[in-house]
């Protein structure tokens, strides 16, 4: 029988909620102004590949 550490995976879920709402919150910028930003960039950037990632590890748990 599998065990899985709860803690860690709460944790997991949290930080793709922050993941998702940072990226949902990105989308109410202009095309222009976004494209002009290399810090709305790179923020969309990791928040994308750490949302995957949870995704990844949620998917295989």
């Amino acid at each position: 029988m599998l065990h899985y550490n709860q803690d860690k995976i709460n944790k997991l879920v949290s930080e793709l909620r922050k993941a998702f709402t940072r990226l949902s919150g990105l989308r109410e910028t202009g095309k222009d102004q976004f494209l002009s930003s290399a810090d709305k960039i790179d923020s969309v950037k990791y928040n994308f590949v750490l949302f995957m990632k949870g995704s990844h590890v949620l998917n295989h748990t």
